[in-house]
Formats: C-alpha cells, sequence, structure tokens
C-alpha cells in the first residue's frame, strides 16, 4: 500500500506538471510578452524563453499536496513566498538588462527563511566529532547556521540554471540520494514530498533539456533550493553530527565546489561576487569548445558519483 501511495505521488505531481507546462507554453508564450528570458553574451539560448517552469513545478507539487500530506502548511506558504520574490525578478528580467536588485531578493529570501525557522524547522545541535555530547546551539547561532544552509543551497540552485537541463538533472539525482537515504533510514515524512518533487521536476525536465522551451527562472531555482534545503533540515541536519552532514554536504559537492570557485575567482577579480560572468564551469567549458550535451553529460555523471558518495556515507 505504500510503495502505491508513492507511484500515486510521484505520477500526479509529474502529470500536474506537465499538464500545466503545456498550457503555460501554449497560452504565455503565444499572448503574452513578460517572464522571458532574452539572450546575451553570457547566455547560451537564441531567442527569449519563458521563465515560467517553477510555476508548473509548484502547482504541481501543491496539487500532490491536496491528495497525499507531502508538505506541512506552514511551509507551503512559504515556498510560495519563495515563488513570488523569483517571479518579481523573473517579470523585470522581461524587460532586457533589468531585474530587481539583489538586496530586495536577499531581503526576501532572508525573511522566506526566518519565517522556515521560527516555524521550527532549524538546526538545534551540532556533535563536534570524536564527541558523544552535542553541543544544543543558542537561538542566535541556530539561526546563523540554519539561514547559511538554506541561503547557500538556494543561492547555488540558481547559480547552476545556466544550461539547459543542468539545474533539473542535479536537483533530480539530489532528490534520489536523499529517496534512498530516506527508505534505508525509515524517514518517512520526507519521503512523499521526495518523490513528488522528483515528479514534477522529471516532467519540466522534458520541456528544458536542449534546446529549452521553457527555463526554470529565479521563482523556480529559488523554490527548488528552499525544497532541498528543507529536506536536509529537516531529515539530515536537525541535529548535526559528522555522519549525517556527509549526507547533504556530498550530494551537493559539485555545485558547491562550483560555486565557491566562482566567488574566490570573482573576489580575487575586485568584483561583486553577484556580478555575473563565465566562471560557472558549464559556461567555462563551453568557451574551451565543449559542446552542451558534453558538458552537461560531464557534470550529471560528476553529480551522480558524488550522489552514490553521499549514499555510502549511511553505512
Amino acid at each position: 500500500m505504500i510503495s502505491l501511495n508513492f507511484l500515486a505521488t510521484f505520477f500526479l505531481s509529474f502529470i500536474s506538471t506537465l499538464l500545466v507546462i503545456c498550457y503555460i507554453l501554449y497560452f504565455w508564450k503565444n499572448t503574452k510578452k513578460r517572464f522571458l528570458d532574452y539572450p546575451s553574451n553570457r547566455k547560451l539560448h537564441s531567442n527569449p524563453t519563458l521563465l515560467l517552469g517553477g510555476v508548473g513545478i509548484f502547482i504541481g507539487i501543491l496539487l500532490s499536496s491536496l491528495f497525499v500530506n507531502i508538505l506541512p502548511l506552514k511551509i507551503q506558504i512559504i515556498s510560495f513566498l519563495v515563488l513570488c520574490i523569483g517571479l518579481l525578478d523573473d517579470f523585470y528580467k522581461s524587460f532586457p538588462s533589468r531585474g530587481i536588485s539583489v538586496l530586495t531578493k536577499t531581503l526576501g529570501i532572508s525573511l522566506a527563511i526566518g519565517l522556515t525557522f521560527f516555524s521550527g524547522y532549524r538546526i538545534s545541535s551540532i556533535t563536534i566529532p570524536f564527541s558523544s555530547n552535542p553541543l544544543m546551539l543558542s537561538n542566535l547561532l541556530s539561526f546563523v547556521f540554519t539561514f547559511l544552509w538554506f541561503f547557500t543551497i538556494m543561492t547555488i540552485i540558481n547559480f547552476t540554471d545556466g544550461l539547459d537541463g543542468l539545474a533539473g538533472s542535479i536537483v533530480v539525482i539530489i532528490g534520489f540520494v536523499f529517496l534512498i537515504v530516506a527508505l534505508v533510514q525509515d524517514k518517512k515524512d520526507v519521503i512523499p514530498v521526495i518523490i513528488s518533487i522528483i515528479g514534477a521536476v522529471s516532467a519540466f525536465l522534458m520541456f528544458n533539456f536542449p534546446n529549452a522551451k521553457i527555463f526554470l527562472g529565479d521563482s523556480g531555482a529559488l523554490l527548488l533550493g528552499y525544497y532541498l534545503a528543507f529536506i536536509s533540515i529537516n531529515s539530515f541536519l536537525k541535529e548535526v553530527t559528522f555522519r549525517t552532514a556527509l549526507v547533504p554536504l556530498l550530494a551537493f559537492i559539485v555545485p558547491l565546489v562550483d560555486n565557491l570557485r566562482v566567488i574566490i575567482v570573482r573576489l580575487k577579480s575586485k568584483k561583486k561576487i553577484y556580478e555575473a560572468d563565465r566562471n560557472q564551469i558549464h559556461l567555462f567549458l563551453q568557451d574551451r569548445g565543449w559542446s552542451k550535451g558534453k558538458v552537461l553529460l560531464t557534470l550529471i555523471i560528476l553529480v551522480i558519483v558524488s550522489g552514490l558518495f553521499s549514499i555510502l556515507s549511511i553505512f
């Protein structure tokens, strides 16, 4: 019965997202001019492309929640806030070379993380290696660690969304890693939401592999980063030990290291860390003659390998 519920959750999320994105592509692209990503010297597409993939994913997961208890109501409301923050930026991107300010976006993301923290989803303790006694964190330290984790994961998924199919593929792979670990460790409360995310993003990827008909947009990338950070906190990082921390850290290691490298390069070049350039690994490799397909396949393989190490770390 449980396995049937899981299958139902996957297909409901998958089909809902598929239908919503089909509707968006049919209706919005032909009648509206907003929520479009325009080509530039840093971007790889040649035609204006819709930025509403995150809307389809959100609705797919939301519809799944109506039939299966996937997410707490507070988290559904906060995830809608995250979606709206990204949609605001995506709307202004419809005006070439524009977008909401970094400060506005950061404040919006910080509000969402703060609401999550005060809803009870937080890193509450840390066990130092070679010590059996957990260190209970004060509210301030708990907030700092929780904020940094959410902000980091949301940022790296957003920064990784620069090649057709890449961010979505990474999310699906990490989703499967979390699913396997949750099944092994019998974390039944997070299994439905993981399956729902995998289903929704799998449907989105049908329209996002090269050459993409629709993009995640900031709304979709921030939303998926928020979901993954929430699952991490709720499953592995409530009470941090060396072993529990290895699962998400190894799962995210490829985009994490890439974005850390990009930040270091920008700081050395005396650029703002949020200033767009072509130092992301997917752009870096293409500038050296790699095809889109070769870059995508290589990065997917690297994430799968890191995911396998993540799974092995629990044994």
